[in-house]
């Protein structure tokens, strides 16, 4: 099977000059047709095809079916050396997708919520997203926010005018409000038949958001739900008690999320969610009907080179186990620490 994507290439300040790379052939008899550049200009970028022949994956196994979860993106878009290892990701992310059903992020997809890093996010993203859809919660860093005037304007955000790519949007089934894609429910599947839910809330989600969200999932009672929320697990693993950044009495923070929706719904098997500095933490819960609900954040905004090519890959095998382990998709290993591997029950 081949699949097709598109590279940008970019270059740092080079002085005027000429590079002339001369065609060259290779042992194997491939000839590579190389490029006349004259570069004028203090910077330089270019768009080239690319083609890649399927293999057989020694890092997935071809019997499950993966989720790819990005965690706070925001620092990728401070410097190009950054934005290279955010599309190295997604370009090994594309490559092994006929066992990737799809992209799952945490929050915070931009520092500063200022049009360039939009521009930069939505650019890189856009074309890998024809392959896989891309499913974000808004974070705190994507309001504008100052001195003056704190995160507490929710219409301070340019979120949904950047983040609704096709086929994103195809797989809404609702919107708290229309063309807003702060509060909604994405209909995927994982395996053939086997449908699964992705409920996105807001930062510190409004009582009216969350009583929006309680009715609809209890229209689902028996498929299976993921939450994902942005500011929801501290560093030290546990539900934060109070709202801190939306200061309308409106908004709630994790502790009233689970109490008074999460709990008492058993179709929301877990929790996914970033904010905290930390690269990862689960809490396990139980609730009302007794079943272990795992509560997952991970953020890699800490790490160097705005995340240094990290994502989870959640392993969804037929039985209904998942495996959650961090993977470095740059060197193309696996994180070897205990607090990044986790393991529980889906169905």
């Amino acid at each position: 099977m081949h699949r097709r994507k598109t590279t940008v290439l970019q270059g740092n300040s080079i002085r005027r000059g000429l590079m002339i790379i001369k065609f060259a052939k290779i042992t194997f008899g491939l000839t590579i047709a190389l490029l006349f550049v004259s570069a004028t200009a203090a910077s330089w970028d270019f768009t080239v095809d690319v083609s890649s022949e399927s293999h057989p994956d020694t890092v997935l196994n071809t019997e499950s079916r993966y989720i790819a979860v990005f965690g706070d993106i925001q620092n990728y878009f401070n410097t190009n050396t950054n934005m290279q290892y955010y599309r190295g990701s997604l370009e090994w992310i594309s490559r092994h997708s006929s066992n990737i059903a799809f992209m799952m992020h945490t929050g915070d997809v931009t520092n500063n919520n200022y049009v360039s890093q939009w521009e930069n996010f939505q650019t890189i993203t856009t074309p890998f997203t024809e392959t896989l859809p891309f499913y974000t919660c808004i974070g705190n860093h994507d309001y504008w926010c100052n001195a003056t005037n704190p995160w507490n304007h929710r219409d301070s955000t340019r979120f949904s005018d950047y983040v609704g790519f096709p086929s994103t949007v195809s797989n809404i089934v609702a919107y708290y409000e229309a063309s807003n894609y702060e509060n909604i429910l994405v209909r995927e599947e994982l395996f053939e038949n086997d449908p699964i839910y992705l409920l996105i809330l807001e930062l510190e989600p409004r009582r009216a958001v969350v009583q929006w969200a309680d009715s609809l999932v209890k229209c689902y009672p028996h498929e299976n739900i993921i939450l994902i929320t942005h500011r929801y697990l501290s560093a030290a693993g546990k539900r934060y008690l109070s709202r801190y950044y939306m200061t309308d009495t409106e908004s709630q923070g994790a502790k009233y999320l689970w109490e008074n929706f999460i709990y008492d719904n058993d179709n929301i098997r877990c929790v996914l969610c970033g904010h905290v500095g930390a690269l990862s933490r689960m809490l396990y819960s139980t609730n009302a009907a007794g079943r272990i609900v795992p509560q997952i954040e991970f953020n890699i905004q800490k790490q160097p080179h705005g995340g240094n090519g990290l994502i989870e890959l959640w392993e969804f095998d037929r039985q209904g186990d998942v495996y959650v382990r961090t993977f470095n998709t740059h060197t193309e290993r696996y994180v070897n620490d205990s607090l990044t591997e986790f393991q529980f029950r889906f169905k």
